[in-house]
Parts: structure tokens; C-alpha cells; sequence
């Protein structure tokens, strides 16, 4: 397989967020550490951009996602920079989908037009909610009003592929505080929508809070209320539902992360990036000093590679295959493995089935409508 996706992490944010589990880091306060940090990293990536070139190719390189973190924190000379570098390493008249996350308040409309100009053509916005109190309570920088504005100036810079996140069944969160939420983005009309029930993880402030139980999350029925809330509104509203926590209009899906549910190689390159391709996958370490140091020295920044048996690809390839919503065509997995998903998983697919939790049509095994929220249930049979 040819490695079609390339990731690269931006780890800097104005504010760790008291949900977020990423590899991701305030910068320092004063201008010129700032400076100095900032371009530190960006160096480390260069290199090990170049030191990549050496063993892979970009040639089939199809979408790029700059991520993070917050990479509109950079300045635009530094996004700019990084982005011509870019060029001169790989064909950009090949890429297809360009996309750069932003949160509120990190953007500008000057900013907005210089990176559309630079060749990037979908922007994701982390908007999370528009409820200010929800905001404050997340730790999230910018309230509702600035998310809102993110979202027009965008539109207004002539962005036509943008996406927002949103997260339910937040602490305190009723089903009305929600539905007021989705009501507002529709009124925004963006591209595509991501939206994640809430994971509390142990090391973050929130899991910390949890275990204390000094947080009160909604009860399982409430986030299932939420659940068909977002189900019925987006679909009225001319939203596909394409994979389990993405919705788009059409043509609108999201090209990128598409490459990671088909289960196809890709490169990531930051701090705590991950990639695959020959069978393996590769973690670079997450500490910035580490990483920055480490390339400063020519030296791959690994923290782990796993070698993958042709049964983690073929378990990989099924479980992240049902994420989407049209499902895993036979015919395209017996052709990659030599093996029909019926034949290797029979009595698996059989008792799911019998749950009613996933169907076969056609050439595809996908999830039913029971199934989708019962999706990590499925998941744990192809484990």
C-alpha cells in the first residue's frame, strides 16, 4: 500500500483544557521563550520531515492534517513558512484535502485568508459548545460569541469546507442546554460536524475531579437523549451521518480521516504522532525536549514501533472499518487479505447478527441503527 496521509502535530495551546487527553502544551508566556520555543519545534519538524524522505515516499501523498494542540497559535509568517517548506518536500498539486484545526480566538481574518492562500482548503473549528457556562466549565479560552464569529469570519474569507467539533454529556449539561447548542450551529450552516460524547481519562483535571467526585456527569439516559437529539437534528437539517461521531453534507466527508478507518498507511510526524505503513506502526515520543533533542542529533524520534501480524491488520482493518456507516466492503477485504471477513470471523458475525446489531447488504457488513451506540460492543469481537 501507498502511505496517502500525512499528519503533522502542532502541540502548542493557549490552555490544557480540563477534558483534554492529547499531547499538547501552554506556551510560554513571554514573547521571545515563546519565539524561541516555537521555532525550536518547528526545526525538529523539518528534519525529521527530511529524515523520513530518506526511507519513504510522499509521492501518494493525498491529504494533509496539520493538528494538535492549536496550530493557528503559531503566527501567520510561521504558519506560512512552514507551509512552502512543505511544498518543496512533496507534490501539493496532488493533495486533495489540506486541513488545519483552530479553536476561537486563535484566528483572524488575515490569518484566515494567508492560510487559504497557502493551499489549505478545510478548516476544523473546536467550538465544543455554545453555552458559556459549559465553556468556562471546560477550560475552553473563548466563549460562545467568539466561536460563532470563528465560524462566520471563515465563511467570510471564502473557506468552503469547514467543520466543527462539539462534545456532549458534559458535567452539568441538560439535553435543552445541548439542543440550544445545535440549534445555533445549524444557524452557522458549517460543511461538517464532529461530535464525541465526553471520555473522562484518569489523567486529566477532570479525571481527577471525577475520582474525587467532585464532577457530576448526566446520567446514562440523559447522554442517550442527547444522543437521539443530534441523530434527529442533523438529519433534518441535511446532515449524512457517515461515520459513527461525523455528519457532512454531501461531498463533504472528511478525506483524511477516511484513510484512517479504511485502515491504510499514513505518516505522522510531532511530538506523540503516530504512523503506519510496512506492517508497523510507530510512536514518536511525547516529551518536546526529547523530541526537539533527539532530531537536533539525526535520530528518528521513536518511542515505540510495533510489528503488526497479518491478524492485528486484519482485526484493525475490521474494527475500523465499522466506524463508518456504509461499511466494510467484502469483496475489497478478501482482495487485501485473501481472506472473505465472513470465512475469518463466522461465528463472530453470526452472534452479532443474531444481536441485530450489525447487517449484511450486499458487499457490505455494517453497523444496524442498534448497533451504532453499541458500536465499542461490536468492536470488541474483531479484538
Amino acid at each position: 500500500m501507498k502511505i496517502k496521509a500525512l499528519y503533522i502535530h502542532i502541540p502548542f495551546c493557549l490552555a490544557k483544557c480540563n477534558y483534554c487527553d492529547f499531547n499538547s502544551y501552554m506556551l510560554p508566556v513571554f514573547e521571545s521563550t515563546k519565539k524561541r520555543r516555537v521555532e525550536a519545534y518547528l526545526a525538529a519538524l523539518k528534519q525529521e520531515i527530511c529524515l523520513l524522505l530518506k526511507d519513504v515516499s510522499l509521492d501518494e501523498v493525498e491529504t494533509i492534517y496539520l493538528g494538535g494542540g492549536t496550530p493557528t497559535i503559531l503566527d501567520i509568517d510561521q504558519l506560512v513558512a512552514f507551509v512552502e517548506f512543505l511544498k518543496s518536500q512533496l507534490d501539493f498539486s496532488r493533495i486533495q484535502e489540506a486541513t488545519i484545526e483552530a479553536n476561537p480566538g486563535t484566528i483572524s481574518f488575515e490569518k484566515l485568508l494567508a492560510l487559504k492562500k497557502a493551499g489549505f482548503n478545510r478548516i476544523s473549528i473546536g467550538i465544543q459548545s455554545l453555552d458559556d457556562r459549559m465553556l468556562d466549565s471546560m477550560g475552553r479560552v473563548h466563549n460562545a460569541e467568539e466561536a460563532v464569529s470563528a465560524v462566520s469570519m471563515a465563511r467570510e474569507a471564502g473557506w468552503q469546507n469547514i467543520n466543527v467539533d462539539l462534545i456532549y454529556g458534559l458535567p452539568d449539561q441538560t439535553t435543552a442546554i445541548w439542543e440550544d447548542t445545535l440549534a445555533k450551529i445549524i444557524q452557522l450552516n458549517p460543511d461538517h460536524i464532529s461530535s464525541y460524547g465526553l471520555k473522562i481519562e484518569d489523567n486529566t483535571s477532570w479525571g481527577k475531579d471525577y475520582s474525587k467526585e467532585k464532577i457530576i456527569l448526566p446520567e446514562d439516559e440523559v447522554v442517550s437523549k442527547m444522543y437521539e437529539s443530534l441523530q434527529r437534528i442533523l438529519k433534518d437539517n441535511g446532515y449524512i451521518h457517515y461515520e459513527i461521531s461525523n455528519y457532512c453534507k454531501t461531498q463533504k466527508a472528511s478525506k483524511h480521516n477516511n484513510i484512517y478507518w479504511q485502515n491504510e498507511y499514513y505518516l505522522g510526524v510531532g511530538s506523540g504522532a503516530a504512523s503506519f505503513y510496512n506492517g508497523q506502526r510507530f510512536y514518536n515520543v511525547k516529551d518536546l525536549d526529547l523530541y526537539i533533542d533527539n532530531l537536533a542529533k539525526g535520530i528518528r524520534p521513536f518511542e515505540e514501533v510495533i510489528e503488526l501480524t497479518l491478524d492485528d491488520q486484519i482485526s484493525e482493518t475490521m474494527f475500523m472499518g465499522l466506524r463508518v456507516l456504509s461499511g466494510i466492503s467484502i469483496v475489497d477485504f478478501k482482495k487485501r487479505f485473501g481472506i472473505s471477513p465472513i470465512d475469518k470471523y463466522y461465528s463472530e458475525i453470526e452472534k452479532l447478527l443474531d444481536l441485530g446489531l450489525i447487517n449484511i447488504q450486499g458487499d457490505s457488513i455494517k453497523l444496524t441503527e442498534k448497533g451504532i451506540p453499541l458500536a465499542n460492543l461490536v468492536f470488541m469481537e474483531f479484538v
